[in-house]
């Protein structure tokens, strides 16, 4: 038994959850099912290969035939560990004066596009780690001291 965010969860349901996430990347992630690679039992992309549906003609893949890969020092290597990823940023400005603010938006937006900016923005997109670092480090350097907040958390693999 482990306990998350107070809450007790057996193993069996830490294991379920995790089941479910990967399965849920299984069409969109790019996977690998070189089951020979020495880097493949903590890859990310191996684990999320595992779930890809056997009646599926085609899928995202690793290049088996490519030189850097199934070695030591894979570049397609995705290390399996959990993060908290972040979702929407709507009261980021709220208490920041209106020029630094409008500095900060225009920066994130150069950084992630326009898009995608907005995406994020609206919790429509998850902020993965090194966005919140991006994000943070443009607060920092546009001047604002104050805390950086998000809508909500949850915790996910480090796509």
């Amino acid at each position: 038994m482990k306990k998350e965010n107070n809450v007790l969860r057996t193993d069996a349901q830490t294991v379920s959850s995790e089941e479910t996430m990967l399965r849920s990347k299984e069409r969109s992630y790019l996977v690998c099912f070189l089951d020979h690679c020495p880097l493949h039992q903590t890859c990310l992309r191996w684990q999320v290969g595992r779930y890809a549906d056997a009646t599926q003609p085609s899928y995202r893949a690793v290049n088996p035939h490519y030189p850097h890969t199934a070695t030591d020092s894979c570049e397609l290597y995705r290390e399996k560990r959990r993060a908290q990823v972040m979702y929407g940023f709507t009261r980021l400005f709220d208490n920041m004066p209106a020029r630094m603010a409008h500095r900060i938006r225009l920066f994130l937006i150069m950084q992630f596009g326009h898009k995608y900016y907005y995406e994020m923005r609206k919790g429509l997109r998850p902020i993965t780690l090194s966005q919140q670092t991006v994000i943070l480090d443009a607060c920092r350097q546009h001047g604002w001291q104050g805390p950086v907040t998000y809508d909500r958390q949850e915790e996910d693999f480090d796509w």
